[in-house]
């Protein structure tokens, strides 16, 4: 590794997330930018720099962070989160329960309007805060030392979603981040600040003198870098995020072991049914094309244990989905010939590969010709070009579903521009979450039904295309306290990390 940090000292922790290619580095950047904090390199960066008022454990179990607790009303229509005392963010002022509610209420409306929300559209005053008849939400409020919020219906996970670093302690200076140039004008409210950076690419943490978390045996400095496969350092304190499981374990490495994590990773190919403009628009063409790359890439791409074939959109699917071709022809009223596609820069070359002749064999199979494009994340509008649905007429995209069915979670992803915004032909799938109401949320059969019927109608959309499913490989040194069985979340939270006893 290249730079101030080679050679990291031993109070020091580096954590790398490794690239497929050494050339891709150059177009890393990361973002303290709020609309780019759900980017998984971002994310493991900023879920370590933003207070949220829980926080998942490395388990994966959601436990007090901010708040040093929360408590429920009996109808679970009101919940009370204190926050800790003592607590401050990095320029020395105090997180308070007033301050948090003042800045989160005014980034709601920035989120809402321009993203999309989940779970806050259903406070008390929601819909006159947002038509600009009140100024505040009488369902936020902060009581004494607590931040309160009060629904009109039981909210569904909600600690999943106050997990989100969307919905933490942003300053009110600054409530939608910062470049990564200004980060002295931040103020930091998670466990660690900022020392400094190198290259965009490079970022030295250290941790914050505060009593959000203290950890025996915990390191107090944190680098997060980028790396290539072949630079992955063979040194003590050192943990390193090969990304998805299709990468290669790096050889020889004396220090460091594998694991994986649970496949809660999905890898679908994303048909533009909302683009008026793209062959996709057509549901026949969309479902002719599903069922070809499935077929295709089912016989082409090796089953590994790391990864396997997606029977359906979670990996415990009941039963692998089947695409009906509709007749077998063609809409008369096709727009263009070609599809312009995107891949991520996160494959390995035998998997983009494997996707690269799968798609232009089915393709040409349905007389379409294929033209790919690597997305270039150096160019500041890459993300809003792949996930709008717009500008390619597919992408590969990869998102955690995590193990089980998250109404929440499905809301973001197909009802909002939080995220990885994918399409909903029809609104389907908005308009079934919206059907179950808060009594899915108490009966459990009722929530299994809806998990069902979500995963029928995306099968039947042909928008979302499930190709596999996959774990997290991570790499440890010796010298960390084992996280083979206990690591239960894909972004870890650095604080937690300790050196073996």
């Amino acid at each position: 590794m290249s730079g101030q940090f080679q050679g990291s000292q031993e109070d020091i922790l580096s954590f790398f997330i490794c690239l497929p290619q050494a050339s891709l580095k150059s177009q890393f950047r990361f973002s303290l930018l709020l609309k780019d904090s759900d980017i998984f390199e971002n994310q493991n960066l900023l879920s370590n720099l933003i207070g949220t008022l829980v926080k998942p454990n490395l388990t994966g179990r959601i436990e007090p962070y901010l708040a040093s607790g929360w408590q429920v009303s009996e109808d679970e229509k009101k919940w009370i989160f204190p926050i800790r005392e003592g607590l401050a963010d990095s320029f020395g002022d105090p997180i308070t329960a007033q301050r948090f509610v003042a800045q989160l209420t005014n980034r709601l409306k920035w989120i809402s309007d321009s993203l999309g929300v989940v779970v806050f559209d259903k406070l008390v005053g929601w819909a006159e805060y947002t038509s600009a008849q009140a100024k505040t939400i009488r369902g936020l409020f902060h009581q004494d030392s607590s931040v309160v919020f009060e629904f009109s219906t039981p909210p569904q996970d909600l600690l999943e979603v106050l997990r989100m670093v969307y919905f933490g302690f942003w300053p009110e200076n600054h409530p939608h981040g910062v470049s990564l140039d200004e980060f002295s004008k931040f103020a930091f409210s998670g466990s660690f600040e900022i020392e400094s950076v190198e290259n965009n690419s490079q970022i030295l943490l250290r941790r914050r003198g505060s009593s959000l978390s203290k950890s025996e045996n915990g390191f107090d400095r944190v680098l997060v870098g980028v790396c290539s496969i072949d630079e992955v350092p063979d040194r003590l304190g050192v943990l390193v995020r090969i990304g998805s499981s299709l990468g290669q374990v790096p050889a020889d490495f004396s220090h460091l072991s594998a694991f994986t994590t649970a496949p809660t990773v999905l890898t679908a190919a994303i048909l533009a049914a909302d683009n008026e403009e793209s062959v996709f628009f057509d549901s026949k063409i969309r479902a002719r094309f599903a069922a070809g790359i499935r077929a295709h890439l089912s016989a082409e791409v090796p089953q590994r244990a790391a990864y396997y074939f997606a029977r359906g959109f979670y990996a415990n699917s009941s039963r692998s989905w089947t695409y009906s071709e509709v007749g077998g022809e063609d809409s008369s009223q096709r727009v263009s010939d070609m599809i312009r596609v995107a891949l991520p820069d996160n494959l390995n070359a035998q998997m983009g590969e494997a996707l690269r002749n799968s798609i232009s064999i089915v393709a040409s199979q349905m007389g379409l010709k294929s033209e790919f494009e690597v997305v270039d994340r150096s160019q500041p509008d890459w993300r809003v070009q792949l996930t709008s649905n717009q500008h390619y007429d597919l992408r590969i995209s990869s998102v955690d579903t995590g193990a089980t069915f998250i109404e929440n979670a499905i809301q973001m992803m197909f009802c909002t521009q939080l995220g990885v915004s994918f399409p909903d032909p029809g609104d389907q799938v908005c308009r079934l979450l919206q059907a179950g109401g808060p009594s899915a949320m108490e009966d459990r059969s009722l929530r299994l039904e809806i998990a069902q019927k979500f995963e029928e109608i995306v099968n039947s959309q042909s928008a979302v295309v499930p190709l596999f499913h996959s774990g997290v490989l991570w790499l440890q040194s010796a010298d960390l306290e084992s996280l083979n069985e206990s690591l239960g979340t894909n972004h870890p939270r650095l604080d937690l990390i300790r050196r073996s006893r």
